[in-house]
């Protein structure tokens, strides 16, 4: 697993995961090169340890619920703009914050972004 160590113009320079770690004997000096986002080269020499397969597995999984959750927003976004006025004005009674039961124009105008932001 390499973590980006700093960018320059096209150029991408990645370090392993390991490479500063305090215990010098568990240090990885394994580092890559990318110009515009193909692997170039790989200095240091391959990996000195297994794969960080529970880091991986973590940040995939992170990163299918992120997904799975700006769809579902953006699914919710898109039937409450399809909603009838008169239900979008129910939707936002329950969500405003106003304290009262009427609701002005720019209120029913901003209504589906009420509703979008939780």
């Amino acid at each position: 697993m390499y973590n980006c160590h700093s960018r320059k113009s096209n150029k991408e320079y990645w370090r392993c995961h390991n490479y500063s770690k305090k215990k010098h004997e568990q240090r990885c000096r394994s580092r890559c090169v990318l110009e515009n986002g193909k692997l170039k080269c790989i200095t240091g020499g391959p990996h000195n340890h297994v794969p960080h397969t529970e880091k991986i597995d973590k940040i995939v999984q992170r990163n299918r619920l992120a997904i799975a959750s700006s769809e579902r927003k953006l699914a919710r976004a898109q039937i409450i703009t399809q909603l009838p006025l008169h239900q979008q004005q129910q939707q936002a009674l329950m969500v405003s914050d106003a304290g009262t039961l009427e609701l002005m124009e720019q209120d029913l105008m901003h209504a589906p972004l009420m509703l979008i932001h939780d």
